[in-house]
């Protein structure tokens, strides 16, 4: 007996040391074979070993680092059948459901069962800091949520009224829509228990949206929020805005890209010259929030420089079906350089608006191949980046123009012997909104324009327009006209 009780004993002290010092898989096989060797001597001597509890508390630890957390759990209940009024058991067990395996619920159920148990032998009958904590926080949790339990009778029994489990998750889903994201992450800091009923619910995960003014910390927070409940990979945001507007934006980047986080849509601001190495970051994680994105907005101020960033990113991302770009006001760059060719197979929706300097710009849109593009929207005073745009274009149904003279689109798409009408030929849908009339093309009665026989909808906003230029669009598409505004 005297044998197998020094080695249990000496089993605890190097599973102790073991973990102490770093070596955690080697405390857990030292523990979890001592723990055997207990009940090895529980079955030669008829009674527990003394040290018992001590390694069951010592293996939970272990489990905790590993974040097995179920395994803590089933390891303290254990301890908890042969000493069930054990305080510092229930104390651990506590910590447990109050943080790194958050349930309020059992959290609750474990404190009001202490909680009887130092009433009835009294607050010096355990260690004095356990009690005073485990009090302080107790209480914490009984009053914030005594509004969403019961209880029934003289039983320790607790039904939630969990609120969130009750709303159906269209109206949870209206709720969170109203609510900031700041307001929102604060709501499920403090309530801790809601989130396995929200996690449950891509529907509800999608409703958060991370702001452009996510900061480094923010993002921590937010990513707390969902501790071991489901992995942040499996997470696809509604929205996720990103604005480059200062140099700290690196490390907010790598915890970015390394949470493995995915959004429906992505909108990225710039407004300061781009930092390299966020650029050699991406370019070399190939980070599923831009290879797997489907919607991309992105707006570029002043920083011309900042296009070569654009140029990076959109060559992986090969799923993309929608794509928004502005550029404004864009500075002239000290480096002129070509932009790499981009071939995006997957979008139809092109929106590309210019304001200022065109010269970068035009180098960018030369480098785009839109095959498959059906709805093309162009705001931009400068001709060329409008003929280049559409140059690659040759599925287009919906095409809508700003700023564009409406007789160039005539002379190039429309007249005989024109290259451009291949590419418009299956256009259902025309808009021009606030385009200027063009003296620089004049059309004789000689002139002779191709047909479209599939343009039902003929749109003029805010527009010039000459009675010559009614009449060729007329000439050009009165067999399939539906409608005119």
């Amino acid at each position: 007996m005297s044998v197998l009780y020094d080695d249990i004993f000496e089993g605890l002290i190097d599973g102790i040391h073991a973990f102490e010092s770093g070596l955690v898989n080697a405390a857990l096989y030292i523990l979890e074979d001592t723990l055997i060797k207990t009940d090895q001597f529980y079955e030669e001597n008829g009674i527990h070993h003394e040290s018992r509890i001590n390694i069951q508390m010592q293996l939970a630890k272990v489990y905790i680092w590993l974040r097995q957390f179920q395994k803590a759990v089933d390891i303290l209940k254990s301890a908890l059948e042969s000493s069930p009024e054990n305080v510092p058991v229930l104390y651990r067990l506590f910590l447990l459901y109050s943080d790194a395996y958050p349930n309020e619920k059992m959290a609750l159920k474990v404190y009001l069962r202490a909680e009887s148990v130092m009433k009835e032998n009294g607050s010096l009958d355990c260690n004095h800091r356990i009690y005073k904590n485990f009090v302080t926080r107790g209480e914490k949790i009984k009053c914030k949520r005594q509004s969403f339990f019961m209880f029934k009778d003289d039983t320790e029994e607790i039904d939630k009224q969990n609120l969130m489990k009750q709303l159906p998750i269209e109206i949870l889903s209206n709720i969170f829509s109203m609510l900031d994201p700041k307001s929102l992450i604060n709501l499920l800091l403090t309530c801790k228990g809601w989130r396995s009923t929200i996690l449950e619910s891509p529907h509800l995960i999608g409703a958060f949206t991370l702001s452009r003014d996510i900061t480094f910390k923010k993002l921590q927070s937010y990513l707390r929020l969902f501790d071991q409940k489901v992995s942040t990979s499996e997470i696809i945001l509604d929205k996720l805005s990103i604005a480059f507007n200062s140099r700290d934006e690196l490390p907010l980047m790598k915890l970015l890209l390394s949470s493995g986080l995915r959004s429906k849509s992505l909108n990225i601001e710039i407004r300061e010259a781009i930092q390299p190495q966020i650029c050699t970051l991406i370019k070399e994680s190939k980070p599923l929030l831009f290879t797997q994105q489907t919607h991309l907005s992105i707006t570029i101020e002043k920083e011309a420089q900042s296009i070569s960033f654009v140029d990076n990113i959109l060559p992986m991302m090969t799923n993309l079906q929608t794509l928004y770009i502005s550029f404004r006001n864009l500075s002239s760059p000290k480096q002129k350089s070509s932009s790499p060719l981009i071939d995006l197979p997957r979008l139809r929706f092109l929106n590309i608006k210019n304001e200022g300097k065109h010269d970068q710009v035009e180098r960018f849109v030369s480098a785009l191949t839109i095959h498959n593009v059906e709805s093309l929207t162009i705001d931009t005073r400068s001709t060329n980046i409008f003929l280049k745009c559409i140059r690659t274009a040759n599925k287009l149904k919906h095409l809508k123009m700003r700023m564009i003279p409406i007789e160039l689109f005539l002379y190039d798409f429309m007249i005989e012997g024109r290259p451009g009408y291949e590419r418009v030929k299956e256009l259902e849908t025309l808009e021009f909104d606030t385009c200027p009339s063009s003296v620089d093309h004049i059309f004789g009665p000689r002139v002779q324009f191709k047909e479209f026989n599939n343009l039902r909808v003929l749109k003029f906003r805010n527009s010039q327009i000459t009675v010559t230029t009614i009449e060729a669009f007329f000439k050009t598409c009165k067999k399939s006209l539906k409608e005119l505004d």
